[in-house]
């Protein structure tokens, strides 16, 4: 695989892909699929927009998603790698790159982080209908022409209100796809709790340490972004909720299925003490451990 290019700023990038620099801190790429991308290290936001001539079995497309065109977000210091399997090989649609200073002072400088899809890995694509990636395409269209434009006192309002827009499509249509995806959520989600168990057997190796999100998504192959918003979709609760209430779930069996004393389930699922323990217990159920174990 080649070595990746270090790219610090807007210019740089549009010399690399023979593209003029309208705008300093932002640049939009049309792609004809005339030549492969080198691969590339920024400190640029991305969005790369390509559509798909077939098919696209790759980028973590599955028999539930659509295939008509499939979108990679990428955060400044994310590799774009262009390997041969890579969405860059010899792609047809758009590059839109975005430099952090131009979001600087906007609500869209703090509002950027609820956009985790930039930090999901490239096998979490999202894959678009036709009417989805049309949308996608007019959106940037209009952003190219206001870079075409000009530069004027008006423009960094418009061109931070035409983003804002195009990353909540963005955001819409990843929220379908994890819709569409929901059979297959739902056993990754049995299988998170398979992990979560497997923290607590007598055996394993994992004894000391209590599960993380982080941990959970290494061994699901999935990036700790794309989990955390799957759980909050599918669930309602974040990981640590999640973890909790499993914890606590595996506390419950114990009391109506083993004669072992609160202070024991509380040392083997690692609660920091019996008291909160019993605290956390009552809180989500509504019973304290031991009236739970006498009901039951």
């Amino acid at each position: 695989m080649e070595e990746a290019i270090k790219i610090s700023s807007i210019s740089q990038c549009n010399d690399l892909l023979h593209e003029k620099t309208r705008h300093p801190l932002i640049s939009i790429i049309r792609l004809d699929g005339g030549a492969c991308l080198p691969s590339m290290q920024t400190e640029l936001y991305a969005i790369l927009l390509r559509n798909n001539t077939a098919c696209c079995h790759n980028n973590g497309w599955k028999e539930c998603d659509y295939c008509d065109a499939t979108l990679i977000a990428f955060s400044p210091e994310k590799f774009i790698m262009a390997d041969r399997s890579s969405i860059l090989q010899t792609a047809k649609g758009y590059l839109l790159l975005l430099h952090p200073l131009l979001l600087k002072g906007t609500l869209l400088e703090e509002g950027i982080k609820k956009y985790a899809f930039f930090h999901f890995s490239p096998t979490e694509a999202l894959h678009l209908s036709i009417r989805e990636r049309n949308i996608l395409c007019n959106e940037i269209e209009f952003l190219r022409s206001e870079l075409n434009w000009g530069i004027d006192e008006y423009s960094r309002t418009i061109l931070v209100n035409r983003l804002t827009l195009l990353l909540n499509y963005c955001l819409r249509f990843y929220k379908r796809q994890f819709i569409t995806r929901h059979e297959l959520n739902r056993e990754l989600i049995v299988q998170a709790e398979r992990i979560i168990e497997s923290y607590f057997l007598p055996a394993s190796s994992c004894r000391q340490k209590l599960p993380t999100v982080a941990n959970i998504a290494r061994t699901l192959n999935h990036s700790t972004d794309y989990l955390e918003t799957l759980l909050i979709h599918e669930t309602g609760y974040c990981s640590t909720e999640f973890i909790q209430i499993k914890r606590i779930e595996m506390a419950r069996k114990q009391l109506m299925q083993t004669t072992k004393s609160i202070h024991t389930i509380a040392c083997e699922l690692r609660f920091p003490s019996t008291q909160y323990f019993c605290h956390l217990f009552k809180k989500l159920t509504g019973y304290t451990p031991l009236e739970y174990r006498l009901q039951n």
